[in-house]
């Protein structure tokens, strides 16, 4: 008898314990505005204009889960830096213009953003290119600060 009362003891601190550890869905602490939002989408393209450091994109980041599809498929801070790297050795310049901007918040605080965003410059044979795409991202919290981070990054050629 004490046996099966240790047995179902246990069974059931194990299965407790276990799920204790089952993470919780994403959600966030609901602070942010559509402002906050946008203030992210124009300091990043700043900083691709400004030709910054890869470095200072890493707050602007998701730690974990990172899914970026620009040209290749960007899953961590370190791709990106070598995406940056070789985006840096194509271009000599480049200027993006947020040309409309429609921003949706979900309900557990993340938001989605579709931008159509045009992009000029020249490459390093000092010829010039001049795109339009469409491009689409989720912010959502960082899990450990309190701050809006980009954890989806799609692009899809042209504007429609």
């Amino acid at each position: 008898m004490q046996k099966l009362a240790l047995i179902t003891f246990l069974t059931s601190f194990l299965v407790f314990s276990s799920l204790a550890e089952v993470p919780k869905q994403y959600q966030a602490t609901k602070l942010f505005s559509k402002e906050d939002a946008r203030k992210l989408v124009d300091q990043y393209y700043s900083l691709h204009d400004n030709r910054a450091d890869a470095r200072e994109y890493y707050p602007l980041l998701a730690d974990t889960e990172l899914h970026m599809l620009m040209g290749s498929v960007v899953s961590s801070k370190q791709e990106f830096k070598s995406w940056l790297r070789k985006i840096k050795l194509f271009s000599r310049s480049v200027k993006h213009t947020v040309k409309e901007i429609e921003i949706s918040a979900t309900k557990n605080g993340s938001y989605f953003i579709n931008l159509c965003v045009r992009y000029r410059g020249r490459t390093r044979l000092f010829t010039k290119f001049d795109n339009t795409d469409r491009i689409k991202w989720e912010l959502v919290e960082s899990k450990d600060e309190l701050r809006l981070v980009i954890q989806t990054y799609l692009v899809e050629k042209g504007c429609k």
